[in-house]
């Protein structure tokens, strides 16, 4: 699955606590993941930086319910001319669990992380 790394704890937290968010991505590494996302996707999300990534590394998989990606050109004038173009996409997503990475692949700078993970289980402590 995909990865979308270096999330803020409050957004992580705020995931596993309440069990959805909305996250806006502008990192290019995580904007190439987002990108290749569908309603429905599963994903990883982790407050680990794609540079600091490795094997057990923990976060959470969560269930895309929507994605819209959002394209602007802003242009400042006066005497000098700035133009300047970004993107950045909102992501709406649903806690599935807690994993840890098996594997991962990183696709380069800029580019996505792509991991395979192991979900961990919720014990009850309910006997």
């Amino acid at each position: 699955m995909l990865a979308i790394t270096g999330v803020s704890f409050r957004v992580v937290e705020q995931l596993l606590t309440q069990g959805s968010t909305q996250i806006i991505v502008r990192s290019g590494n995580n904007l190439d993941a987002v990108v290749r996302l569908q309603p429905g996707d599963l994903v990883f999300v982790t407050t680990v930086g794609k540079r600091e990534l490795k094997k057990g590394v923990s976060g959470v998989v969560a269930t895309v319910r929507s994605v819209s990606v959002v394209h602007e050109h802003v242009v400042t004038g006066g005497d000098e001319h700035f133009e300047r173009e970004f993107v950045a996409a909102r992501l709406i997503l649903n806690r599935v669990g807690s994993g840890r990475v098996r594997e991962y692949k990183d696709c380069g700078v800029g580019r996505r992380v792509e991991v395979d993970v192991e979900m961990e289980s919720a014990v009850s402590e309910a006997y």
